[in-house]
């Protein structure tokens, strides 16, 4: 079924195009061409599954992600806005689960695999070349929006493609030298504050990852960094700027001046104690997702987020889904620099989201493509250590990559 890997690549490719370009209606629904495409790439998944020879590999993630996409279909069924609940639930949880379990089903192989991340990073690389030529053409004295994607869009976009590309050290030289330039155009033409940081982050979060301590890692971050919201939710002052000015937010300023630091994270301080306000008033199962209000699209962090919509439930069926892949792939990443990629990616866009959200855009997206990618990357180890052919075991992964130059 050939057509079926086209498909998904060419989806893929387009997935950051999808939202500013040749999008359709069908009665009230807005549909894009990645959503159309993995629509239609679902019941081949399910053949596949059914009369293929590779096993879909049933772990306690799916489980996880099966009760969560329950627990959001309930609130969005019983909303008191169900039309603009059920558009949040589409974007921010069904069609992203759709395009895991699509990415799961259908890449089984390691060629399979290498032409579908392929496809991502490409397009990813593109939308990068775009938002650089739009920044020099507005002067680069602003952050832009391009096709509808906000500057965290593109940073994450960026930040994935560069990790990506300094795995990929097969690559000829000069196709990942561009690469990797046009995703640092991309980063720079973002601006973002909180990649910058990251990327100088990444190399030591991807040598823990390569030590197999990914879920202990993790588990720290989480626990470290809810108590840290919460804090400073309750201390949001601390962050008060001084000498700001809000018609230079978006200008150079931004990175140039601690205040402007401060200031940012000052604003989205006063949306956390909001959430915060509608969790108490429903702290088990949540409030369920609902449209936005005068504060913006979503709470712009994810233990907010996961604890406002989702309740003291949702918050542990989110935080276990996360667990439960580091703990069953950290051994894998040891030895598979790929898996390693896919869980430093993950962890690189959380951290994002302590202060941007994980519920709104892109995020939630490239959450479940990175997870679809790595639960993929289980499957197709598992079928090597299940190999008696000596000579394919000593050749599995004769490269150790560098990330970022480390």
């Amino acid at each position: 079924m050939r057509w079926t890997k086209i498909l998904l690549c060419a989806a893929l490719a387009w997935l950051p195009f999808s939202v500013g370009a040749a999008t359709f209606e069908i009665g009230f629904v807005t549909l894009t061409l990645y959503m159309a495409s993995i629509l239609l790439l679902i019941p081949m998944a399910l053949y596949r599954k059914f009369s293929g020879k590779y096993p879909f590999g049933l772990r306690l993630v799916d489980c996880g992600i099966i009760l969560l996409c329950s627990s959001y279909l309930t609130s969005t069924l019983f909303a008191r806005n169900p039309l603009g609940a059920g558009y949040l639930a589409v974007h921010a949880i069904f069609v992203p689960v759709a395009s895991y379990y699509v990415i799961k089903a259908l890449v089984e192989t390691e060629s399979e695999y290498r032409q579908a991340i392929t496809a991502l990073t490409i397009g990813f690389s593109l939308f990068c070349l775009v938002a650089l030529a739009t920044f020099i053409e507005s002067g680069m004295t602003l952050r832009v929006r391009v096709l509808s994607r906000d500057a965290i869009a593109v940073s994450t976009m960026s930040m994935v493609a560069l990790v990506i590309f300094f795995i990929s050290t097969t690559v000829p030289r000069l196709i990942r030298g561009l690469g990797i330039l046009a995703s640092l155009g991309g980063l720079i033409a973002s601006m973002a504050r909180s990649y910058l940081v990251l990327l100088v982050l990444a190399p030591g979060i991807w040598r823990i990852v390569r030590a197999g301590r990914g879920f202990l890692f993790i588990v720290i971050f989480l626990g470290a960094s809810l108590g840290g919201t919460l804090f400073l939710s309750s201390n949001s002052e601390l962050m008060k700027a001084k000498g700001w000015k809000p018609g230079q937010e978006n200008g150079i300023e931004r990175l140039t001046n601690i205040e402007y630091w401060k200031e940012g994270l000052h604003g989205r301080l006063l949306t956390f104690q909001e959430s915060l306000r509608h969790f108490e008033a429903a702290p088990i199962f949540g409030t369920g997702l609902r449209p936005p209000d005068e504060l913006g699209s979503t709470v712009h962090n994810f233990h907010l987020e996961w604890l406002e919509y989702g309740g003291v439930v949702g918050y542990l069926l989110c935080a276990g889904i996360l667990l439960s892949h580091y703990m069953s792939s950290q051994k894998v990443a040891v030895s598979d620099p790929w898996c390693a990629g896919n869980l430093t990616m993950m962890i690189l866009l959380f951290a994002n989201g302590l202060t941007n959200g994980m519920m709104h855009g892109l995020m939630p997206y490239l959450f479940f493509i990175l997870l679809g990618f790595n639960e993929a990357r289980l499957n197709i180890s598992k079928q090597v250590s299940t190999d008696t052919t000596p000579r394919m075991v000593r050749n599995r992964f004769t490269y150790e990559p560098r990330i970022l130059g480390v």
